[in-house]
């Protein structure tokens, strides 16, 4: 407790040369309808040594103060990949430059102040997660800022007639593309399941503008 972290029996310390860390003894066993299948130490141990010796680990803020649904899902899904999590209501906080922005879910828009902090953390090479539920309200603030780097987001509900679960076409299984970041998925039968799913319309030119001019000015 001494150092801000709470174990419980079982779980691992590790503590190493810029901060200390948790590995949870439930988060290493991997489960299947109730049945354990594996473990799964090797993964977490690994990162959990690598985020304790990094002294400029990557931090994570997620914007509150518009409903978001942040969730501890997605808070641990970041500590285990090595992030610093934080919290940041922008009205208050203002916004200093955390290597990844999280609005997660929000329920209404931001405000003109708001999005003009957002557009210069991005404008200064921020970088941005976004979700937004199908059935977001009117947010023209956070849409017309997502416009202005390229993406529209589109007012529809995705289906998919093939890759669905549980007969509802729109709890679409995403199909993973070929890439490094996705080598762990696709080898581990590991399937991600997007109760709601909205399109997104890219302005490739803009994007590639954008892209260009941030090559540019790095």
């Amino acid at each position: 407790e001494q150092m801000g972290l709470s174990l419980a029996a079982d779980d691992l310390l590790v503590e190493g040369n810029a901060r200390a860390t948790a590995v949870s003894y439930d988060d290493t066993l991997v489960q299947e309808d109730g049945r354990l299948v594996g473990v799964d130490l090797e993964q977490l141990v690994v990162s959990a040594i690598l985020y304790a010796n990094n002294p400029n680990a990557p931090t994570a803020a997620l914007t509150t103060g518009h409903g978001e649904r942040s969730t501890d899902s997605l808070s641990k899904l970041l500590t285990d990949n090595g992030f610093t999590v934080s919290s940041v209501a922008l009205n208050v906080d203002g916004l200093s430059q955390p290597s990844l922005l999280v609005i997660a879910g929000p329920a209404y828009d931001f405000s003109d102040d708001e999005t003009a902090l957002l557009s210069a953390y991005l404008s200064a090479g921020g970088k941005l997660m976004t979700f937004l539920d199908p059935g977001l309200g009117d947010c023209p603030n956070l849409t017309a800022l997502l416009e202005t780097w390229g993406i529209t987001p589109e007012v529809n509900l995705v289906f998919e007639p093939a890759a669905h679960v549980s007969d509802t076409l729109s709890s679409v299984i995403p199909m993973y593309a070929s890439s490094d970041i996705n080598a762990y998925f696709s080898t581990h039968a590991v399937y991600a399941v997007l109760p709601q799913s909205r399109s997104l319309a890219l302005n490739q030119s803009l994007a590639l503008a954008i892209d260009a001019c941030i090559c540019h000015g790095s």
